[in-house]
């Protein structure tokens, strides 16, 4: 039992450190469209993604460290073991809970179990890939932002008469969409680099496992995410919970993590909630998961 209150209070607790990185990275991305004008960023796309670029790998990286923290913490609390940091030291379960508190800005916490000596396995984790970090921004930045106020550029200009004043009403309004899933879109991009650590541990380490689940974490979670959480730790490799392709996975806004389940871990209420839903839906209506989406939106907004 208290093995599971310490992963349990680990996992609440690295969500909601992921969760502020989010919503403190949404919040920059708002602030920085909103001083860009659209004529600027159509004239000099490249300028404008290596200044947002260094809002959106600055909060990637600290979810990056935090999701190694918590991996190590959480494999060591159902193993004893933990993956060595490229260091080599030989830390206390004591010493990987100061760590993992200090990477997350907290200090209030007593572990329920006591302070043993955790044996170091191999390293898990590369180095942290910024090339791999600036590819998927600039996918995204490319695609949604330059591309999207480029294409409206080129439609106005095939028009025969062009009212200046209405253009740039319109080109606001587009830039405004820019904004918003911009924003979404650096969420995203910030989270998963807290996913990627957790998704490189899960893949490297010897640790054995019952299985892995999907584990929404925020006020709202999609229907679609929540079917796939209602399955609890069916999943046996990390591709079919979720881990294969990271980023793809995880739309903007979404809040799951993929948690691994050791032998006498019981599995978070959300996910039992998660099921319940699911048995609801298919005896009270039925369906596909086009379905059940549509009748989770309906239900979760009675």
């Amino acid at each position: 039992m208290s093995k599971q209150i310490d992963s349990d209070r680990a996992a609440e607790l690295y969500s909601a450190a992921l969760r502020d990185i989010s919503a403190n990275t949404i919040g920059q991305a708002l602030r920085y469209f909103h001083s860009v004008p659209p004529s600027a960023l159509l004239k000099d796309p490249d300028k404008y993604f290596d200044e947002w670029f260094e809002i959106v790998d600055e909060a990637r990286q600290r979810a990056w460290n935090i999701g190694q923290a918590y991996y190590r913490l959480d494999t060591a609390i159902w193993t004893g073991t933990t993956p060595d940091d490229g260091t080599g030291e030989l830390l206390t379960l004591k010493q990987l809970w100061i760590y993992f508190l200090k990477r997350i800005g907290t200090k209030k916490f007593r572990s329920s179990l006591p302070n043993s000596e955790i044996s170091l396995t191999d390293s898990v984790w590369d180095d942290y890939d910024l090339d791999y970090s600036r590819r998927n921004a600039a996918s995204t930045y490319y695609t949604r932002a330059a591309y999207r106020l480029k294409k409206f550029e080129d439609a106005s200009r095939l028009k025969e008469f062009v009212d200046k004043d209405d253009y740039l009403k319109q080109l606001d309004k587009v830039m405004q969409t820019v904004t918003t899933d911009m924003a979404r879109e650096s969420q995203r991009l910030a989270h998963n680099g807290g996913r990627d650590a957790v998704l490189q541990g899960a893949q490297n380490t010897k640790a054995k496992r019952v299985g892995y689940l999907r584990v929404p974490r925020g006020l709202y979670t999609c229907g679609f995410c929540i079917m796939l959480a209602s399955r609890g730790a069916i999943y046996n490799t990390k591709a079919s919970a979720g881990l294969k392709g990271v980023g793809r996975e995880y739309h903007a806004g979404c809040d799951c993590e993929v948690r691994a389940i050791y032998e006498g871990q019981t599995l978070p209420a959300v996910n039992k909630q998660a099921e319940d839903a699911w048995k609801d839906f298919t005896r009270t209506k039925g369906g596909g998961a086009s379905d059940f989406n549509k009748w989770w939106a309906e239900k979760t907004n009675e």
